[in-house]
């Protein structure tokens, strides 16, 4: 089942990078995510909106304003060449 969350919610989502098994930070690293009104965002694996809390883990924040389904990914090169993609539903707020 797909991660549910309100209309507004700040979700945050989550690459991880492994080369045989171990953690490990990619050359190069973009976050791409898309609403469900078609607007895909690019963020650069170097911006202050992507952290990295530990080796080959990174994570950002969206802000949800738009309800349906959100895709995004996390795509790397050099060290690590890998392309991770997942899905998350926002539903309409019952109150305003």
């Amino acid at each position: 089942m797909a991660n549910r969350y309100v209309e507004g919610s700040q979700v945050t989502v989550t690459g991880t990078f492994t080369v045989d098994g171990t953690l490990t930070d990619p050359t190069t690293l973009n976050v791409l995510y898309r609403s469900p009104n078609g607007v895909t965002t690019t963020i650069a694996g170097t911006a202050a909106a992507v952290t990295n809390p530990s080796t080959g883990v990174y994570k950002t924040d969206i802000a949800a304003n738009v309800p349906g389904a959100w895709t995004y990914q996390f795509n790397s090169a050099g060290t690590v060449v890998a392309l991770t993609e997942n899905f998350f539903i926002i539903d309409p707020k019952v109150l305003s």
